[in-house]
């Protein structure tokens, strides 16, 4: 898919990864090949709503390539027939005894996705990884420039999918879409002790059938 090597092409800042390209990670081949098999795989769902979240955690949609996933969940398969590895994948993980990642907030989303059968469209604001090497941090907000450069590519997500409902999981969802002109419903990022105000959000969602 064109969409995924233009994400593998992008240039960053000096604060951001780019785990999809070969000259910023050696992982690049299995974070892009996660991506194109995920978004082949909703393109089939043909979902009406897209979850736009900030950008990638350390633990999570660096290492994957998809947004709102670890190690953990990318493993294996769900409600939605979604992710999952080969028996011979698990077979080579347990004989190398390799510990997989997880993330809170990959966890809690995927949770309320399949408590209440909702499975939108999940993608970031920056879809990059952003950092703070001076006050050693491993993840930041992005930058209102950085934002600006992510619009493009959720704007050609939005136009890929048809997507008609929007859900801004925080701040710089929000401003992300405000920039765009793009209307949406806010929700709380379920971090921090937010869990239960993001699961009661989208239920109200769900319950009123602004989102499908």
């Amino acid at each position: 898919m064109d969409f995924v090597e233009s994400l593998a092409q992008q240039k960053v800042g000096r604060q951001a990864f780019n785990q999809y390209s070969e000259e910023n990670f050696p992982g690049f081949f299995t974070t892009k090949l996660n991506l194109l098999l995920y978004l082949t795989q909703m393109k089939q769902r043909k979902p009406k709503t897209m979850l736009l979240g900030e950008a990638p955690g350390y633990k999570g949609c660096k290492l994957t390539g998809v947004p709102f996933t670890s190690e953990r969940i990318i493993s294996r398969s769900n409600r939605f027939d979604l992710f999952g590895y080969s028996e011979d994948i698990w077979d080579l993980l347990e004989e190398r005894n390799v510990k997989l990642q997880t993330e809170s907030t990959a966890t809690i989303v995927w949770e309320i996705l399949e408590k209440y059968n909702f499975c939108p469209l999940l993608w970031n604001s920056y879809p990059f990884y952003t950092y703070d090497k001076k006050n050693n941090k491993p993840n930041r907000q992005p930058s209102n420039k950085e934002l600006k450069e992510g619009q493009k590519f959720m704007v050609e997500l939005i136009k890929l999918f048809k997507i008609k409902n929007i859900i801004a999981v925080g701040n710089s969802a929000q401003k992300t879409l405000n920039l765009s002109g793009i209307p949406y419903y806010p929700v709380k990022h379920p971090a921090y002790g937010n869990k239960d105000a993001f699961e009661k959000e989208i239920k109200k969602l769900r319950g009123e059938k602004k989102i499908s």
